[in-house]
């Protein structure tokens, strides 16, 4: 199967359209593009092992052009040539500067522009090849980063048996909520894998305070606020941005937006979004599942009591989007029966 090369070209090029196309049409698949809007999508339909792009009487439209074609993660590895009818020394060093594999130039020798063509051709499978085997290795690195995070949050789960469900509906209200406060697709995957990490700080908390089904002592409870810091000390020194995300859901989602939480007492949007969406998350499923210290109330009950703390204990911004999930929290609800 011929190799294709998209060719984009100012209609007014007509000799070097001629010119080129006697040369390659033999050996190769030309398609034939003119400098206009339409460039995206026909590279979408057919997509080259090259493009050329003809570097006409103005260089800022090839310049143009080219920018548009780069700009498109679909095109990044695709070689592109700059092609025009003569030598100027200007149009090559703007080519080249601005990334293009090569810049050819009038007269043209067959021989010449055939040997350029398929060197850039073999380095742009060599990018493609790279890039694949990078994705497949970041993939990796992130699944195991996942695994990590995962085996956690189940050790917190065998100490404290209440979490398990817990943790599963929690992480997924706060994925629906970090949708609706339109955070990236990524940012809504890492709120999503890091916030069953929320209590992994209870893991240093003596079982006599964590399991006590009696109201705690004064005591006790500044023992128990000690998960915040402790979750943080755990996750500290992370490299990846998800164990990062994971330490600062543990150590704010117990802050307030009145500043009256902890363990800093940080106020408003002082508080990073991703432990105002967890603290918010967690007081409702913990307000609508059994404890050791509580029974539960109804989700009715439970959003009442969000919107009463709307602008104290919680972004006001959050707790409207989360009404309007609403709906969707309670699908979670019968994904992960309590």
């Amino acid at each position: 199967m011929k190799k294709k090369i998209h060719i984009v070209l100012d209609e007014k090029e007509k000799t070097k359209n001629r010119q080129l196309n006697r040369m390659l049409v033999s050996d190769y698949q030309l398609i034939k593009n003119g400098y206009d809007g339409k460039i995206i999508s026909q590279l979408m339909a057919d997509r080259p092992d090259l493009i050329m792009v003809g570097m006409g009487k103005s260089s800022t439209d090839a310049l143009s052009i080219y920018k548009q074609i780069k700009t498109h993660q679909d095109f990044e590895d695709i070689p592109v040539i700059f092609v025009a009818s003569s030598f100027k020394l200007k149009d090559e060093v703007l080519a080249l500067a601005a990334g293009a594999g090569d810049y050819i130039s009038g007269p043209f020798k067959t021989k010449s522009v055939k040997a350029r063509i398929e060197n850039q051709i073999a380095m742009g499978r060599i990018h493609q090849s790279l890039r694949q085997n990078l994705t497949q290795k970041t993939t990796e690195l992130i699944d195991s980063q996942f695994e990590i995070v995962q085996r956690l949050s189940k050790a917190a789960e065998h100490r404290d048996p209440e979490t398990g469900d817990h943790i599963h509906r929690m992480s997924q209200y706060c994925y629906l909520l970090a949708k609706a406060y339109k955070m990236s697709s990524a940012d809504c995957e890492l709120m999503l894998h890091a916030s069953p990490m929320h209590d992994i700080g209870k893991l240093g908390i003596p079982d006599s305070i964590l399991l006590n089904p009696e109201k705690l002592t004064a005591k006790e409870w500044v023992i128990m606020k000690e998960h915040s810091t402790i979750g943080e000390r755990i996750l500290d020194g992370g490299r990846s941005k998800l164990l990062h995300v994971a330490k600062i859901v543990a150590g704010t989602h117990h802050e307030r937006w009145n500043g009256k939480g902890y363990p800093r007492g940080l106020t408003k949007k002082n508080i990073p979004i991703w432990g105002r969406i967890a603290a918010l998350a967690d007081v409702f499923d913990a307000m609508t599942t059994k404890r050791v210290y509580q029974e539960p109330c109804s989700v009715d009950k439970a959003l009442t009591y969000l919107k009463s703390e709307k602008g104290k204990r919680f972004d006001p911004e959050l707790v409207d989007l989360f009404e309007k999930i609403f709906p969707e929290v309670l699908i979670v609800r019968k994904e992960f029966p309590l």
